[in-house]
């Protein structure tokens, strides 16, 4: 894999997702960026965002987003940079976390 990854590290960013899984995006691209488009479409200003997110492919949206949720079973890495940690996805992480932000 290490041999691949080089090959290719001028093109790809290569996460580690933990376990054995690695993700791979064109060099530039993420969730933020992808956050970034629509937030451009919609008129919504970044500040005014929330990500919720449980892997370390997750982080680069976690970071951009005006608020970071981490599920109660991220990784460790997601768990020490998010501002919130909701309930994992089996006990209703993702509704909890919406109530937390008084979405619903």
């Amino acid at each position: 894999m290490e041999r691949f990854i080089d090959r290719f590290s001028d093109r790809l960013e290569v996460i580690d997702r933990e376990h054995g899984y690695y993700e791979m995006l064109l060099k530039g691209y993420s969730k933020a960026t992808g956050m970034d488009h629509i937030c451009e479409y919609l008129g919504i200003p970044l500040s005014e965002t929330a990500a919720i997110g449980d892997s370390n492919n997750d982080l680069a949206m976690l970071e951009h987003a005006g608020i970071s949720i981490g599920m109660g079973n991220s990784s460790e890495e997601v768990l020490r940079r998010v501002d919130h940690v909701t309930d994992t996805l089996e006990r209703d992480g993702v509704y909890k976390a919406l109530q937390w932000l008084k979405v619903i």
